[in-house]
């Protein structure tokens, strides 16, 4: 029994309301002819991609390998020669509140000599269950069918399922697995964790097409986290009344 138990999760969905939690967001933009060394905080400032008033999480790092910003708010902005990552800890934030994919909107166009040939929005949520066992027991009785594997030399396996869906221009691929949440401190909170990734190919012929392009994939990032919400909670958790 759940932590949801005391209104079904049918009732939570009739009314429109998601459980899964949303911890955190990112965006991974592959590319080709980047410079990594471009990124620092006095970049990201002067073309007002963040606030004047964030604050540095930590010294930055730039290198020709790859540069790393930290800031409290919960924003981590990666840059690898083949790769720019944009992450959000969202914390108790509204997912729709999220600004990194904005921030790396603005990036993409900012460069726009850079070949950009892929994107992924990929986000984190997470199920709370009332205890570890309750968790253990229910993802083997939801997800693993009755046969000899469901015992072996006295223990029962913990489950974990790694799920790809292939679609047009990309694919949406999730995965669960037991855990605690990711804000766990003095009191673990334990349940199911989901980490979704969208993979979005970058179409176009010249640099122009494919920064709209990614322009116009980064401005529906929403549409593939509800798209993560229905796949985890009404299909996934289906056997969650």
């Amino acid at each position: 029994m759940d932590i949801w138990t005391a209104k079904p999760l049918s009732l939570w969905r009739e009314l429109g309301i998601f459980v899964i939690e949303i911890t955190q967001i990112s965006l991974v933009i592959n590319a080709k002819n980047h410079n990594p060394t471009i990124l620092n905080p006095d970049f990201l400032r002067y073309n007002k991609l963040v606030p004047e008033s964030w604050e540095l999480a930590g010294n930055p790092v730039c290198s020709d390998l790859g540069a790393v910003v930290r800031y409290k708010e919960g924003v981590t902005i990666l840059s690898q020669p083949e790769q720019i990552i944009f992450t959000e800890e969202l914390a108790k934030k509204k997912y729709t509140d999220s600004v990194a994919p904005g921030i790396a909107r603005q990036y993409v166009q900012l460069l726009p000599h850079v070949s950009y040939t892929a994107i992924g929005i990929n986000p984190s949520g997470f199920y709370e269950m009332v205890s570890k066992e309750s968790l253990e027991k229910s993802m083997l009785e939801w997800y693993v069918s009755e046969g000899p594997w469901i015992e072996f030399q006295g223990t029962r396996p913990l489950v974990s399922m790694v799920l790809r869906y292939p679609r047009k221009l990309g694919g949406i691929q999730v995965t669960m697995s037991p855990g605690n949440a990711p804000d766990s401190s003095e009191k673990k909170r334990v349940g199911i964790r989901f980490q979704g990734n969208f993979h979005h190919d970058i179409p176009g012929e010249t640099p122009g097409e494919r920064i709209k392009s990614s322009g116009e994939i980064l401005n529906s990032w929403q549409k593939d986290i509800e798209v993560f919400l229905e796949l985890t909670e009404k299909v996934l958790l289906a056997k969650v009344k």
